[in-house]
Order: structure tokens, then sequence, then C-alpha cells
């Protein structure tokens, strides 16, 4: 395999740890969910879904998105 290809498939996975990182930060944020505001204590969790969620959508389109790259 290619160094080049190497190096794209290592950006995915870093960025694979990122996702699993936010993962974390949202499973540590749901022990505030017991307070009297509701709304405002689901907002942090909803945050971090939506960041741990993005960074997976770009991990998957990497190497999806590789062969477009390539040139010849």
């Amino acid at each position: 395999m290619p160094k080049r290809e190497k190096r794209v498939i290592a950006t995915s996975l870093r960025l694979a740890i990122i996702a699993g990182a936010c993962r974390i930060g949202r499973a540590l944020q749901l022990a505030y969910l017991g307070g009297p505001n509701y709304t405002k204590d689901v907002v942090s969790i909803i945050i971090w879904h939506a960041v741990e969620f993005c960074s997976t959508m770009v991990c998957i389109g990497i190497p999806i998105c590789r062969p477009l790259t390539e040139t010849g």
C-alpha cells in the first residue's frame, strides 16, 4: 500500500479516536440530567452528540472520497 493511502487511513482513524472521546464526554454529561431544569441540562448532551456524529461522518467520508483525489 502506498504511503499516501496509509496517511489517509491513519488520519481517518485519528478522527475515530476523537469521536470516541466525544462519546465519553457525552456519557459524563449524563450525570447532570437529574437537575430541576431538564431543558438546560440536555443541551450539553445534544452538543456532544452532534460533535460525535459530525466527526464520525468525516471519519467515514475520508476513505470513501479517496478515489476522487487520486491522480492517475
